[in-house]
């Protein structure tokens, strides 16, 4: 296979490289031109790092939330069975309770 002077290969025309083809005022439009592409792409990679690192942010929020729900949630169902131990009245009203914190808890996350 050969290689192609037309088309350079790696990072040839950085610098100016390459670039003695052309006239002076070519090869500095080109290099204004390259420099552009060049700036365009670390912005374009820079704001693809920030968006994957804001979206595991989201997921840690989401994995937060979620932990301190189930952690209230426990304790609410801890709190539900002593009641239905002393009072059968108490217990009944309160795993409604239970299961409507439950119930918004979830949907919360789910809206997360």
């Amino acid at each position: 296979m050969t290689t192609s002077t037309l088309v350079p290969a790696g990072d040839e025309f950085s610098g100016g490289k390459g670039l003695g083809l052309f006239g002076r005022g070519d090869q500095r439009r080109y290099s204004r031109e390259i420099d552009r592409v060049k700036a365009e792409a670390a912005i374009a990679a820079t704001e693809e790092r920030a968006s994957i690192a804001l979206a595991n942010l989201h997921e840690q929020g989401r994995g937060l939330i979620a932990n301190t729900a189930m952690t209230e949630l426990g304790a609410l169902v801890a709190l539900e069975q002593h009641l239905a131990e002393i009072s059968p009245r108490a217990g009944t009203l309160a795993a409604g309770i239970t299961n409507a914190v439950a119930t918004g808890a979830s949907m919360k996350l789910l809206r997360w």
